[in-house]
Order: structure tokens, then sequence, then C-alpha cells
């Protein structure tokens, strides 16, 4: 097979460049801090070796990944590499665009094992907004409430609030799906007198939108003060309100699913509900006296 591009390395200035495929959008910031961290690393590589932009150096690449990172690493990487690639041709350059994808699907992602999600309780999550500054326990308190993204928080606009007696709020989440997540009216005050933001919901003192790295900083700084844990963030509030959706409020699995924004309630199924087979099976079939008495 002829070589893919001819080249000692990628180039990574496009990757400012780089959309998203369905909506044209520029990709979000932590995406391209993670294509640039995966372009350096396979460049790297590539030098180390004195290897060129080729299949080989692609799959001995992400072979060395996998034998020393996780699953889900592995397929982020490879996700990552395909798209830099697929964007170091012209777009109307089909030839190399259909090469990249006849190389990738020879390397398939890797099955990730299913694992216990963790999660806070309604009242350690009270603890952290009783114990932070008023701002961080707001976003913290909309987080909770609304199972949000960081990056669909941050993103939400003024004009996306409409205020009645609650108030709904339109999300774009993943792949530009929509929903509408609902707060309280108090809750919404409070956001409005501390941000007093101009365009979006949630600005810093500079008028700009929140950054979603001083945030993540604050949680994990919140979570060691208040309840003595090193692995507080944000995406473990999004998993405690669905824990406490399905555990505490009984509502549904597709309940959950709609209201987090999953594609599908058996994404929600597997993530959140444990539960394996024992011999407490045998009980759940024994009949009682009064209906063994019906049937005989």
């Amino acid at each position: 097979m002829p070589d893919l591009l001819k080249r000692k390395s990628l180039d990574l200035k496009l990757i400012k460049r780089i959309k998203y495929e369905n909506n044209g959008n520029r990709v979000a910031d932590h995406t391209r801090l993670s294509l640039l961290s995966i372009g350096k690393k396979y460049n790297g590589f590539l030098h180390d070796n004195k290897l060129q932009v080729d299949r080989s150096s692609i799959i001995g690449f992400l072979k060395q990944i996998k034998m020393q990172r996780s699953a889900a690493t592995f397929n982020l990487s490879r996700a990552h590499l395909k798209k830099l690639l697929k964007h170091q041709t012209a777009k109307d350059d089909y030839t190399k665009r259909v090469l990249v994808n006849e190389i990738f699907s020879d390397i398939k992602p890797l099955r990730q094992d299913k694992r216990i999600v963790d999660y806070l309780s309604q009242s350690q999550v009270l603890q952290l907004i009783l114990g932070s500054e008023k701002r961080l326990a707001l976003m913290i308190e909309f987080l909770f409430k609304t199972g949000c993204r960081i990056t669909e928080m941050i993103n939400i606009r003024l004009q996306d609030c409409k205020v009645d007696q609650e108030v709904r709020i339109k999300i774009i989440g993943k792949g530009s799906k929509q929903r509408t997540v609902f707060i309280d009216l108090g809750l919404y005050k409070r956001i409005r007198q501390q941000f007093n933001g101009l365009f979006y919901l949630f600005e810093n003192n500079r008028q700009h939108r929140y950054d979603r790295s001083n945030l993540f900083r604050e949680i994990k700084k919140c979570g060691k003060q208040i309840l003595g844990r090193d692995d507080i963030n944000i995406h473990l509030l999004r998993h405690s309100t669905a824990n406490f959706l399905l555990k505490e409020c009984g509502k549904s699995p597709k309940y959950v699913a709609e209201f987090l924004g999953h594609s599908d309630p058996a994404i929600t199924l597997s993530m959140y509900i444990h539960e394996e087979v024992g011999s407490d099976v045998v009980e759940l079939f024994k009949y009682g006296k009064k209906r063994r008495k019906e049937m005989a």
C-alpha cells in the first residue's frame, strides 16, 4: 500500500480549524486540547522511531497505547488520531480519506468492562453547596438539579431561558441534540443576581463565558476540603443526579435517559443499574401458603 500522506509528521496548526461534521461548528476547547495532545504524542513517536505517517506507524503507535493505557484511553486516542489524519488532506481528496477509513477499520475499538459508577448522595451534594462560596455553590446546585454536562451549562445563553413559575432552559447536548431542563425560579434569580451575565447565564467577572478548566479545579479543591475526597469532579455530579432520580425518586431508566440527554435508555441501564443474579432468586419464586392452596 502506498504511503498515506508522505510526510514525517502531522501538521497540528490545522487543529484550530477543525469543525464538527454534523453542524459545521468549531470543536470545543477541550476537544482541541485532546487533539493537540494525541497529535504531539504521535509526532514524538514518529521522531523517536524515525518513521513517517503511514499504516505501519499508526498501528505501532496505537499498539503502544493499547499496552500501556486503559480501553477508554485507547478508544479516545484512536478516534482523535483518525480525525487528525482525515484533516491532513484536502476535503476533496477522497482517495486518501478512504485510505484513512480503511486503516482504522482494521484497528477495532476495545470493549470496555462495565464499571460501577461512583456518585454522591443528596446529603453529600448539599454539604458541597453549603461549604462553597456563593458562585461555586450555585453552579454545583445547578449541575445537580439539571444533570447537565459542564459544556452544556457554560454555553447556556440568556435567550435559552424561558422564565415563568419555573424556568425552562434549552440545552444543546452531544451531537447538537436539543433537550429542555427545568429549575425553580428561586435558583434562577439567585444565579442572575450573582453572575449578572450579559449574554450567558454563567459569566465570569469580566463578563466572559465561564471557563470550564477553572470550574474543574474549583470543584476538585472544594471536594477535598469539605468531603475529604480527591476524586470529586463535575461529571460526578451528573452521576449523582442520575442515581438520585433512579434510586431515591423511583424514576424509570427511560425518564432518566431523556433527562440526561442519553441517546438510548440502554446507556442509562448499563451505567447505573448493577444487579447480579444470586441465590435469592429461589425465594422470589416461592409461593406463599395461600397461593399454593389456590393452585391446588
